[in-house]
């Protein structure tokens, strides 16, 4: 693929197109050209001689025609491939056939079956009377230009839901395709795809499949970018709006395997993720939706202990909350704390310590410091933020709330994650934590859309509190 990769951008002048879609179109009639082209070697003394014809003479046939039959092929062999991985076997009498349909007069089975094993292309020998295209990524490309003239969008729509493993990404390069040039069509499949409106009875009654279309679609809108576009009609705008609540019911229910639920909340989050506590409210300020914590006794820094035990146990603290405390229901989102850095945060020292406002001065700081682009999706956790920087947002969202609003401190933090029975994890003892907390294990690589794991939601409500990020603290600084 890297070498394909080279060779497309030399063939196109020193460029490559930006959409994976063209990207694959584009390669393909790279190959389709390099195939068809007349084969020539060289003497020993340098000269060119034709060892074979071109492909467009044997075939009789325009290109277009060749292209079409080699993406049936790719379509059946994709729907009939057992496993999940590398390209499918291709029987060398399927490929032949498939080719002699669409040449012209005078070609034979065995002068057809020569020019293939003579050349490189679209098209490899894998063996004895075994074919196959060179990339799995290959097949499902052109299984997907098979399927927007075979039955579009409805023939795609039932192979996504029967296997949405096998045909995502095909449904992905299929929708890009009709979508480039007409993107009504690739609303109708937008439409296919989440049906019905995210109603709580449907919801309800929902399969993992309903919310692997709805990741889909959601996906789609994203990467085709038409779900991004500044004016809808009424129409593609109430499929949108559809779309983002199947989004936000899927990532807020904790459905699919994490990564898939983490993509779904990076398209959610570009879409517009409309659930509440998690973006800016209509005026502009974080929408910080806030879970009470009951005041009363607790042990800190003990697994297993109750409060009576811990009393007469030195090394394990006792606390009393004496009174009732409000806590985010998530950690502060990137979209939250931006609207702190448009809203003036770092220009005004009123808002940070001392010692903060000169660190943030000697390093001219205009913003909280930024990693790769994923880390900066709207409803992922806020990082790069020093304890300074946190302190600050505080003094500023007091002012703009018109109340006090802190870290929390050691004790406060520890009394929401851990109950009063001073538990190991925020859901209780439960040893899973992969499927309660967005960590290593979970493949997901990033800090993910916040509030996507509810099965560790802590006893007080608040979610995130184990994975995704680290959080500050109120301690004692100059």
């Amino acid at each position: 693929l890297l070498t394909l990769m080279a060779s497309l951008h030399a063939w196109r002048g020193g460029s490559l197109p930006e959409g994976r879609e063209e990207l694959y179109d584009q390669s393909v009639e790279l190959l389709l050209d390099v195939w068809e082209r007349p084969k020539v070697v060289h003497d020993r003394q340098g000269r060119p001689v034709l060892q074979t014809e071109s492909a467009a003479e044997w075939f009789n046939a325009p290109q277009s025609e060749v292209r079409k039959a080699l993406e049936e092929i790719a379509f059946e062999a994709h729907q009939g491939q057992q496993g999940q991985t590398g390209a499918a076997d291709i029987p060398e009498e399927r490929l032949v056939a498939a080719l002699l349909r669409v040449a012209g007069s005078g070609l034979h089975y065995a002068q057809l079956l020569d020019f293939i094993r003579d050349r490189a292309g679209l098209i490899i020998n894998r063996g004895e009377r075994v074919y196959s295209f060179p990339h799995r990524t290959f097949q499902e490309y052109l299984a997907a230009r098979h399927l927007t003239v075979t039955g579009f969008p409805a023939k795609l729509v039932e192979l996504v839901r029967a296997d949405p493993e096998r045909w995502r990404e095909a449904l992905l390069l299929a929708g890009a395709k009709v979508a480039r040039g007409t993107p009504f069509a690739a609303w109708s499949l937008i439409g296919k795809l989440c049906p019905e409106p995210c109603a709580p009875s449907v919801i309800t009654a929902a399969s993992d499949n309903d919310y692997a279309l709805a990741m889909l679609a959601g996906r789609l809108l994203v990467e085709t970018r038409i779900g991004l576009a500044a004016t809808l009609d009424a129409d593609d705008r109430r499929k949108l709006d559809n779309v983002r609540a199947w989004l936000a019911a899927l990532v807020a229910g904790g459905h699919l395997p994490p990564a898939d639920r983490a993509a779904a909340g990076v398209a959610l989050a570009k879409l517009g993720d409309p659930r509440k506590g998690v973006g800016p409210r209509g005026d502009g300020l974080p929408d910080i939706d806030w879970v009470t914590v009951e005041p009363g006794p607790f042990v800190m820094g003990a697994n297993e202990a109750t409060w009576d035990e811990a009393k007469e146990t030195p090394q394990f603290k006792c606390h009393l909350i004496r009174q009732a405390y409000r806590l985010s229901l998530y950690p502060v989102t990137v979209a939250q704390y931006q609207a702190f850095v448009e809203g003036g945060g770092y220009r005004e020292a009123r808002y940070w310590t001392k010692a903060g406002w000169q660190c943030r001065r000697s390093q001219k700081a205009e913003r909280p410091a930024d990693y790769d682009e994923v880390y900066q999706t709207p409803n992922h956790p806020r990082v790069g933020v020093s304890w300074y920087e946190a302190v600050a947002f505080c003094g500023w969202l007091s002012e703009r709330l018109g109340f006090a609003v802190s870290l929390p401190t050691e004790a406060q933090w520890e009394r929401a994650a851990r109950h009063t029975d001073g538990r190991t994890y925020p859901w209780g003892e439960a040893e899973d934590v992969s499927v309660r907390a967005s960590v290593l294990e979970t493949g997901i690589g990033s800090t993910s859309a916040v509030g996507m794991f509810p099965q560790g939601k802590a006893e007080c409500g608040a979610l995130d509190m184990a994975g995704n990020v680290w959080e500050w603290c109120r301690t004692k600084r100059t």
